[in-house]
């Protein structure tokens, strides 16, 4: 097993705290907002020996996506915020062990493009949308 914690199981991916990210996968699809995970996170599910501390992920940037993220906040009980303005597109949920980055594209390619060659996997108990390695 990886130094990350992170196992491939007959049930799908596991972490360390396989349960914080069923939650934050799971509020995701309460609220409607659909994401696409990237980044280690989404490496070390397709099995790569990578570590990481956070989960990033691509969404569409739509108004509404934004009210969807600001549900998902208030669900999970953290804070909501655009730590790099006006550098950057990122907006970061963030508390109680949770550290999420919402992006609205990834070196240049868009969430349709992403969400087209990404996979279904299982985290704990919830679906996840995770890109493929070629656009992490």
């Amino acid at each position: 097993m990886p130094s990350s914690g992170y196992r491939k199981s007959p049930s799908g991916v596991m972490t360390m705290d396989a349960r914080l990210l069923e939650k934050i996968f799971s509020t995701f699809k309460k609220v409607g907002l659909e994401v696409v995970l990237v980044g280690n996170m989404a490496a070390a599910v397709h099995g790569a020996p990578v570590t990481t501390q956070d989960a990033d992920c691509v969404i569409r940037e739509t108004d509404l996506n934004m009210k969807k993220a600001k549900a998902a906040a208030k669900e999970l009980g953290v804070s909501l915020s655009q730590p790099f303005l006006p550098a950057s597109d990122v907006v970061r949920l963030e508390g109680g062990g949770i550290q999420v980055n919402l992006m609205f594209s990834m070196s240049q390619k868009s969430f349709e493009h992403i969400r087209s060659r990404a996979v279904m996997e299982t985290i704990g108990s919830a679906r996840v949308w995770v890109a493929s390695l070629e656009d992490i």
